[in-house]
């Protein structure tokens, strides 16, 4: 039974394996640059960086993002060489987030 609903005292260490798991997973990877996943049906789609972005905030942290943190992705999205990695690595920096973490 929880005695408190506080977030204060969760703890946002993952274990050794956790990290490993979440920073190099093969399998993440594959569910991430599958030709049949979300991102892929977005960029197919040709939805525009900042609709992907709002996308992503609200999948991984049931929240949109806020003002300063869509203008700072965005503007990373625009200097990217290849959009769809970049995306991805977006991908892998919320699943490895302590916002993430807390929330899933």
């Amino acid at each position: 039974m929880r005695e408190s609903a506080c977030e204060c005292e969760r703890s946002y260490a993952p274990n050794l394996s956790q990290i490993l798991h979440l920073m190099n997973s093969p399998e993440l990877q594959k569910k991430i640059a599958n030709d049949k996943g979300r991102l892929a049906g977005m960029l197919k789609d040709n939805k525009p960086d900042e609709q992907i972005l709002n996308e992503f905030y609200l999948r991984s942290f049931s929240r949109n993002p806020h003002p300063d943190e869509l203008k700072d992705a965005t503007a990373m999205l625009a200097s990217a060489k290849d959009r769809k990695s970049a995306l991805e690595d977006f991908e892998w920096m919320f699943l490895n987030s302590k916002e993430f973490i807390f929330n899933h």
